[in-house]
């Protein structure tokens, strides 16, 4: 059991920045390559900076997801 424990903090973390996973060729593309990273060696992230749109009901399970649910103006917070 500790071989399998410390084998999942050895995988390498993804993580993907955009502004959200609404319909769009590059938004397309991000969820194809999250999809199909392998889960045994990859953990895999996508931030969306505003919402996470349409594509998202298309992620695999194990791809996280999170909104940050940022207006449009200029915010450091």
């Amino acid at each position: 059991m500790r071989q399998v424990i410390e084998s999942m903090h050895d995988r390498r973390h993804i993580m993907h920045v955009l502004y959200s996973l609404g319909a769009g060729g590059m938004e397309n593309g991000v969820v194809n390559i999250a999809n199909g990273l392998d889960a045994e060696e990859f953990r895999t992230t996508i931030i969306c900076i505003k919402t996470k749109g349409g594509f998202a009901n298309r992620l695999a399970a194990d791809v996280g997801i999170e909104a940050l649910e940022k207006d449009d103006s200029f915010d450091w917070k």
